[in-house]
């Protein structure tokens, strides 16, 4: 839509991590400038947005990603059985160090040893699994790795899951906990870039400071240990994506802006 309004486009990695080295460079040399006047920006993050609010002041919209209409099915959230001694925790994801996946292992072992029957579903690939298996390995038979899922395959993964986690730092937003608090998974995640604007913390799941594995351990336990909450909180979480990320009002939000600033140049 941009395109056809003869707008510029502008797509950013931030929170990649060679992103984050060019822009401690560009700080430490003050070589940053305030953005000239456009006008209008749109982030699909309040984080996003706060990172650039020192270089702009203008005009801004924050639009979140969304899910299809397919997507958001009617979850009411997963059952609640009290009496049930297994849980499966599932994570997810491409496979790469900053995802910190040593992380489960702590949450896992204070698990087995209140004589809960957990294990720990991985899903996806990528450059780190052989250094995530050589961590996690000491979980044994509770870690079950299935690479890289389809759609069904991933739907199937989180229709069996208890609770989600996303041990990751420097995440930038992550379609994964959409999709997870969708299925009407509550998530536990790390604290920081877009995460706070997926997972409302203490209300669709728990959040832990960046790197605070021992946090990020209790947050695991508490909810695997109190089915009532989690089931609460998994109902919560399917109800705001359902709500605040549609896809379709998404892009007709977005594309209503464009249309109105293009509007505006041909007057």
């Amino acid at each position: 839509v941009y395109q056809m309004n003869a707008f510029p486009g502008l797509s950013s990695y931030y929170h990649n991590p060679a992103f984050r080295i060019v822009d401690s460079l560009y700080k430490r040399l003050n070589l940053y400038r305030k953005i000239p006047d456009i006008d209008l920006l749109v982030f699909n993050t309040n984080d996003f947005a706060e990172y650039f609010m020192p270089f702009y002041d203008g005009p801004f919209e924050v639009i979140p990603h969304g899910l299809e209409p397919d997507e958001l099915n009617e979850s009411t959230g997963h059952s609640e059985n009290c009496e049930s001694t297994s849980d499966r925790i599932l994570f997810v994801g491409q496979l790469r160090r900053y995802k910190r996946l040593p992380y489960l292992i702590r949450a896992v072992k204070q698990l087995r040893d209140t004589g809960r029957n957990v294990s720990l579903d991985i899903v996806g690939d990528g450059p780190a699994r052989a250094e995530a298996e050589a961590a996690l390995a000491p979980l044994g038979a509770r870690v079950t790795y299935y690479g890289a899922l389809d759609a069904a395959g991933v739907a199937a993964a989180l229709a069996q899951a208890d609770l989600f986690v996303w041990p990751a730092i420097n995440e930038a937003f992550g379609m994964a906990l959409l999709e997870a608090q969708a299925s009407g998974l509550p998530v536990v995640a790390g604290a920081s870039g877009g995460v706070g604007d997926i997972v409302v913390p203490g209300t669709t799941g728990l959040l832990a400071p960046p790197g605070d594995a021992d946090a990020f351990a209790a947050a695991v336990r508490r909810l695997i240990l109190d089915p009532a909450v989690r089931a609460a909180m998994g109902l919560a979480a399917a109800q705001k994506v359902r709500r605040e990320h549609d896809l379709p009002v998404a892009a007709a939000r977005l594309a209503g802006l464009i249309e109105t600033l293009g509007r505006k140049r041909a007057a």
